[in-house]
């Protein structure tokens, strides 16, 4: 069976991003690009499965000017999300 990351975990995922010293608006940033995943239609589809994680980090790689993460925090974010899976 898929594993997701439910909101409750994305709610954990936040507060150890800002741990990690990330700052509101890039938590934000990381929020936006992933609503879709977590308000999907239907209790078995609501999550963020891996392969949004994977299509999300990498449009998050190609498409730096459209939003404030660098280089080292898409890094951090992508291995924390891989440990909620």
């Amino acid at each position: 069976m898929e594993e997701y990351i439910s909101k409750r975990e994305f709610k954990e995922v936040r507060t150890r991003l800002y741990s990690k010293g990330f700052r509101s608006n890039e938590i934000d940033e990381v929020e936006k690009i992933f609503m879709g995943d977590m308000y999907e239609e239907g209790e078995k589809h609501r999550g963020i499965d891996s392969g949004e994680l994977e299509r999300g980090i990498k449009w998050m790689r190609e498409n730096k000017s459209k939003h404030k993460l660098s280089d080292g925090r898409i890094d951090e974010l992508e291995k924390i999300l891989e440990g909620k899976l």
